[in-house]
């Protein structure tokens, strides 16, 4: 079997749009998961200073 010629910049490009796409999907969960730790400690707080 002979492996075709692939050119260099398809496969940087494909490497470099699959990273990025992992970056924002980890950076959204991230966010995610900030934005429900902030909601959870402002409950929190309401909860405490309603007492």
């Amino acid at each position: 079997m002979r492996s075709f010629p692939v050119p260099p910049v398809n496969i940087r490009s494909l490497r470099r749009a699959s990273a990025s796409e992992v970056v924002w999907r980890s950076s959204r969960e991230v966010f995610m998961s900030i934005r429900s730790v902030m909601d959870g400690a402002e409950r929190l707080c309401r909860a405490w200073k309603c007492r």
